[in-house]
């Protein structure tokens, strides 16, 4: 094989499961009878979805604060009003705290997926909050890009898993410690030889770095208070 010759990697979706209900979660809202699926199925929800729920189930609701509640209502009121437009109807015309009610719809969905392992919510967050590193380390050790909108997340993470057990290489590994880069064993050995019971100093790598560090990244974008108010008055949400 020459060197401008590369080996293509070809790998077989994996198979969906058709013996089971997709939609196993029967909820009723007023007069609308919704058949939703577990908040873990990534072939069901689109990843917006599924991020929102599993990081909302992972701080419970009553532990959100006003505007984690806000950001969660927003994506569960779309995605419910685009697959059931009767329910939009029925929340508002006959729900007296909008607020209460989508957290009660949300706490009886999130009780149909108990039996999911609650570490996998580790790979949400890294998809959420280091969606570089992950998709790196996904690459090098899969062969092509994660993406949950075709594989279960009961599915992919074990996978992840595999990819953090190797802390000398991991990417998502290294984010989800903190570390502003992958140190190599002759900078750790060099850090270790020179602390004295005396004298311990941070390890470079633990300290903030300007090329890589987010607070070294491009700002972020200042609230549109205009959106914000409207939809805090579609949802019935007083306050700030």
């Amino acid at each position: 094989m020459s060197r401008h010759e590369y080996e293509t990697i070809d790998l077989t979706p994996t198979t969906k499961h058709t013996d089971t209900d997709p939609r196993p979660v029967h909820i009723k809202y007023g007069d609308v009878e919704m058949d939703l699926p577990r908040l873990d199925d990534s072939s069901q929800l689109p990843t917006s979805m599924l991020i929102a729920g599993m990081t909302a189930a992972s701080q419970g609701w009553n532990n959100l604060d006003n505007d984690q509640k806000l950001a969660f209502m927003a994506t569960i009121l779309a995605w419910l009003a685009r697959e059931y437009p009767r329910f939009e109807r029925e929340l508002d015309r006959k729900s007296g705290d909008k607020m209460l009610d989508i957290g009660r719809i949300f706490a009886a969905w999130a009780k149909s997926t108990e039996d999911m392992d609650p570490k996998s919510l580790i790979l949400l967050d890294l998809c959420l909050n280091h969606p570089a590193a992950i998709q790196y380390d996904w690459i090098r050790a899969w062969g092509h890009p994660l993406d949950l909108t075709r594989q279960p997340l009961y599915e992919a993470w074990p996978m992840c898993r595999e990819i953090l057990k190797n802390h000398d290489t991991s990417h998502a590994y290294a984010a989800l410690a903190g570390n502003s880069y992958l140190p190599g064993q002759t900078e750790q050995l060099i850090h270790a030889f020179n602390q004295s019971r005396q004298r311990r100093t941070t390890p470079a790598w633990r300290k903030s770095d300007p090329l890589t560090s987010r607070e070294h990244t491009a700002a972020a974008q200042p609230h549109n208070e205009a959106l914000r108010a409207k939809l805090r008055e579609r949802l019935g949400i007083s306050g700030t």
